[in-house]
Formats: C-alpha cells, structure tokens, sequence
C-alpha cells in the first residue's frame, strides 16, 4: 500500500552497470585498429544520448506546471468513475473518497500474476524515518517492486492499461507498481499512514492524488481499515480500491480522512499490490532524476 518512494527508492530500482577497460595486443574482431570495439562504440553513444534526453527534457518533467495538473476536481473524478465503470460494479464505500470494484482481475490473470509473483523476490517492507527508507515495527509485510522486466510482463501491462481505463489517467502518472505479500501468522501488518508525502507537492509530478489497490488472494482478516470512516475491506481476487489522497478542493493538500492501515493475516497469505498515481507526469520525473 503505502511506503514513501524517494530518492531511496531509486538507489533500490536503478541498477548501476560498470564497463570494463580490457587492454589486449590482439584487436578484437571487428575493431576498428586503433580504436574502439563496435559494440563499445554503440555503448558510448547510447548514453549520451541517454543524458542528452534526461538535459532536453528536465524542464518537461522536473518543473511545476500547473497546467499539467491531471485532474482539478477529486470529488468530480471519482463521480465519473463509478458512472462509466458498472462492468467492474464500481460503487462507492465512502461518498466522493473511496470506490470499490470487483472483478477487475479473471480467475486466469489472477493465477498468471500469482505464480508470477512467487518466483519474484520478496523482501522486507520498509517506511521513511527521518528521510531513509527503514525496516521497522510500524510495517511487517514484504514489498516486491515492478521494475525492469517486469514492467513489460504481460499481466502487468494488461492490468496498468486496465487502471488507465477505469481512471482515464495514463501510466505517466503512476509510480512503479509496488507487489504486497502477508504471510498468514498473524504478525505481519501495516500500522496507520496515509500515502500523501508532503515534500513531493514541491517536485514537477506533484503528489500522490490517489491510490489504486488490488487484492489477489481472498485469506482470514487481513483487511484494510480506514479509522475515520470504521471502513474494513475485505481482500478478495480481483476486488480493488481507489481512493483520493488529497482534498478535491485543495488538490495538493493532504485528506485527512484516508489514513488507513493493512491488519493481520490470520490465515492464508495475502498476496496484493498498489499503484500511487501522481499529478503529473511520475516517470519521466522519476528517469530525470527529479522525484522525490
């Protein structure tokens, strides 16, 4: 569900590569003499263009644009979309907050994603401490995130293009899917937070404005509360929320209604995921370097 993504983050997804000056007499076949091998060439050239696009379209990204904003009315978006999205029986638990659907994954994707996950590695969840990324009591759950090729698996792309139908705000915005896993002993949890980070509605993305969460797997308890509104949901396969994490009439301020938190499983494991879906444009912040 919730665990602030930061610069932190970054270090954990981006994986730093290293090449390698290899010196030899022999000049490797296909090298120009005197210079270098082809495939170093073309290595040379990607990134530079590489930091080419992240300099050209820094500004794109990395600077506040109102006029880039998403969305101007929370309350209005969430209306829309319970009308346009019976299919997937779209109902609100919480007027103009938080919307219920069922449905949004088949017994088949749910079983490709599933088994996808149990072959991916899962660690311990974290949260932010004092501007790092910590293990700690608050969170006991394990976090898995879609990055690399993951991101191009097929369930993965089917499910983000599903959540830009039911939204109408496209995959730009989101953050990288975060995959949620509860073992059934009745220790693992997440205590009360909200998704909002305060320090992102200063970045060129803007805040988290809302958060998609889907459930894979129905277990015992397990439930996502919401203190202020005594709202448990009930994980189902294929059932998913959506909620607004800012107010509709101040789009950058925090909704105090939306602090929420994952009981314990008591039996059978959990296995979830969410997408925090931002203002404005996440990814290409996220590839300048600009997020927070």
């Amino acid at each position: 569900m919730t665990v602030t993504m930061g610069k932190n983050k970054a270090k954990d997804l981006k994986k730093s590569s290293t090449v390698s000056d290899h010196h030899s007499p022999v000049t490797p076949t296909g090298a120009v003499q005197g210079g270098l091998p082809p495939l170093v060439t073309v290595g040379v050239l990607v990134s530079l263009v590489a930091i080419l696009f992240k300099i050209l379209t820094r500004d794109d990204f990395c600077t506040i644009d109102s006029t880039k904003n998403i969305i101007q009315d929370g309350h209005k978006l969430l209306q829309d979309i319970v009308e346009k999205n019976s299919y997937y029986h779209a109902k609100f638990l919480v007027p103009n907050t938080i919307v219920q659907f069922d449905g949004i994954l088949n017994d088949e994707e749910i079983t490709y994603m599933k088994d996808y996950l149990e072959r991916r590695h899962f660690g311990a969840s974290k949260t932010m401490d004092k501007q790092a990324h910590t293990i700690n009591a608050m969170r006991t759950s394990q976090t898995a995130w879609c990055v690399n090729e993951c991101m191009t698996n097929p369930a993965v792309v089917a499910l983000e293009e599903k959540i830009a139908a039911i939204t109408s705000i496209p995959a730009a915005n989101y953050e990288h899917l975060q995959f949620l896993k509860y073992e059934g002993n009745g220790k693992e949890y997440y205590k009360e937070h909200t998704d909002h980070i305060i320090a992102q509605t200063e970045t060129g993305p803007g805040p988290r404005i809302l958060t998609f969460f889907f459930y894979l797997s129905e277990v015992d308890a397990g439930e996502t509360l919401f203190p202020t509104y005594n709202l448990k949901v009930s994980p189902k396969a294929g059932r998913a929320i959506l909620w607004l994490n800012t107010l509709s009439e101040n789009i950058l301020e925090r909704h105090p209604g939306t602090r929420h938190e994952a009981l314990p499983v008591e039996g059978g494991t959990k296995y979830a995921g969410n997408v925090w879906i931002h203002l404005r444009n996440y990814r290409g912040a996220f590839q300048s370097g600009c997020h927070k």
